[in-house]
């Protein structure tokens, strides 16, 4: 069984790495954003649920748009959104 990756560095490259394909194909295809994030964010709940059950799924993917909430309120806050 492969290792998960052990350093925050790698486990962005890890997550990275999954993501790219999407993104490009998305890119390619000129998929709305809209429609682009409700299909991801359905395939990645899948993904989830699969993993967790759909009980625990829930409260990961909460978790998750938490997580992605405080990220974006901090970069606003910065000046230039950097």
């Amino acid at each position: 069984m492969p290792s998960m990756p052990e350093t925050p560095e790698a486990f962005a490259r890890a997550a990275r790495s999954i993501a790219l394909p999407w993104i490009d194909r998305i890119a390619r295809e000129g998929w709305p954003p809209d429609e682009a994030s409700n299909l991801l964010i359905a395939a990645l709940s899948e993904v989830v649920a699969q993993q967790l059950g759909p009980v625990r799924a829930v409260e990961r993917l909460r978790d998750a748009a938490d997580v992605l909430e405080a990220q974006f309120l901090n970069q606003s806050a910065r000046p230039n959104g950097r």
